[in-house]
């Protein structure tokens, strides 16, 4: 597993530390300012990248002496430092990516760090979690999520539908359902067993568990 961490706001990120103990032999990535938060929890990543246009001179100059690899993008490009950062650990064999730091504050960048998870989904888990929700965008297939206390469960199509949806283990079942792009029939389930279970035939959808 790969964890990268973006300059999104500290109230919305979950405790890194614990994060340590959880997955300890995750890789780390600091994206921008969210590389200055993983050297005050004591963790030094493997690759710093953006353009730090977000952290002070004395800040940057830091980094660059803990941290052995440090990709400094310009401050006008064409795309996001997550980005940037996303296609620089996709050049690696990974199976699972967790993204911290990239909810809350700014909507069109959080909107935008969600959407661009689609092209990076098709060989691996990317899921973008922060103190309250846990959003993951999947393909077609069948697919099973442990109970846990993130209570709600939604599915959220992106494409127009999300065809043949079929939902077990949860407080509202459903059999080859078709989801729809404008309606909210997916929002707000609950697993109600110790795992629920999802299946879809065809469309790309969000899950996103949330704590109330």
């Amino acid at each position: 597993m790969i964890i990268l961490v973006a300059g999104g706001p500290k109230d919305f990120i979950p405790d890194l530390k614990k994060f340590q103990l959880e997955y300890p032999n995750a890789k780390w990535c600091g994206v921008d300012a969210g590389t200055r938060l993983l050297i005050d929890n004591g963790i030094i990543p493997m690759v710093a990248i953006g353009d730090f246009d977000s952290v002070s001179e004395a800040e940057y100059e830091r980094i660059c002496s803990e941290i052995e690899i440090v990709q400094k993008l310009p401050s006008e490009k064409n795309q996001t430092d997550l980005e940037a950062a996303l296609e620089f650990v996709c050049e690696k064999s990974v199976d699972e990516i967790m993204i911290l730091g990239a909810t809350g504050g700014r909507f069109d960048h959080g909107l935008s760090n969600i959407m661009i998870t689609q092209r990076y989904m098709e060989d691996r888990i990317v899921t973008i979690k922060d103190k309250q929700n846990e959003i993951r965008m999947l393909k077609p297939g069948t697919y099973t999520f442990d109970k846990n206390d993130m209570n709600y469960f939604s599915l959220l199509p992106i494409t127009e539908t999300v065809e043949m949806v079929t939902l077990s283990g949860m407080k509202y079942p459903l059999k080859d359902a078709i989801l729809i792009r404008e309606e909210s029939l997916g929002v707000s389930n609950e697993i109600i067993h110790s795992k629920g279970h999802i299946s879809f035939a065809k469309g790309i959808c969000l899950v996103v568990r949330s704590k109330d």
